[in-house]
């Protein structure tokens, strides 16, 4: 075969529509129709997806924190039976311990895509990490509030301590814990934030087991409630300054 041949045999070949275009052809009409048998996509607004979160991640928030606070009861029943909920003292150091652990039980639960190495996945969805984190957030609170008004409930009927004297041992305890832990969160990458988290939970913890029964001997005025409402607005910068101005998504994902 001469040179101009075999060019001018090639340029026809290469000009020419192979048979495999028909297949492409195909399935490119078939995508078509199952692209408009499905409809136009739905986008879901937050309170939607939060309703999600529960189905996925909310129910074992709620349900870790009530087996924490059921067995610790369980244990504490068989170790001293009714007794332990008699003395003031005793009874004011374990709600101190309480309201930590109503947090720190839920805390495992807010790096779960970034301990599966699934953040890069949720980082590409319509919701940014922030709102991912902020749902987790309110699936929380939720949990926290429901446990530690339950625990109010029984120590009203139970213990011997007064309500303002409840609500001291629950609240103050509870706001310390749930302020370190915000600032962490904003502050740490979740390899250093559990061990973080869990080091000062468990530091609080102690420190209610040591002094815990002073609360029920401190004289309530506006100054615990002067301390009480700094707390609060501590909670309220720290989330302000994580949503807002933190990097917690590259945190995340160095």
């Amino acid at each position: 075969m001469s040179k101009q041949a075999f060019e001018k045999e090639l340029r026809t070949a290469l000009h020419e529509a192979p048979q495999a275009h028909s297949g492409q052809a195909q399935t490119a009409a078939l995508a078509r129709t199952i692209v408009a048998q499905r409809g136009a996509v739905v986008h879901i607004g937050f309170a939607e997806f939060l309703g999600e979160q529960v189905r996925f991640i909310g129910w074992k928030i709620w349900l870790m924190q009530a087996l924490v606070l059921i067995t610790l009861n369980a244990l504490l029943h068989v170790r001293f039976s009714d007794h332990y909920i008699l003395y003031p003292s005793l009874a004011a150091r374990l709600l101190c311990c309480c309201s930590v652990l109503v947090l720190a039980t839920a805390l495992p639960f807010m790096h779960n895509a970034t301990l599966y190495r699934m953040h890069e996945v949720e980082a590409a969805t319509r919701f940014s990490s922030l709102r991912l984190l902020t749902a987790k957030l309110v699936l929380i609170g939720i949990g926290d509030v429901v446990m530690l008004g339950g625990i109010l409930v029984f120590s009203l009927y139970q213990t011997p301590l007064s309500l303002p004297h409840t609500l001291l041992c629950l609240t103050l305890p509870f706001l310390l814990a749930a302020s370190g832990s915000l600032r962490l969160l904003r502050r740490l990458h979740t390899s250093r934030f559990y061990l973080a988290s869990g080091i000062w939970c468990t530091l609080l913890c102690a420190v209610s087991l040591c002094g815990g029964r002073w609360l029920t001997l401190a004289v309530l005025s506006p100054l615990w409630l002067l301390l009480t409402t700094a707390l609060l607005l501590i909670c309220g910068y720290e989330l302000y300054q994580l949503f807002r101005r933190s990097a917690f998504s590259e945190l995340q994902l160095n």
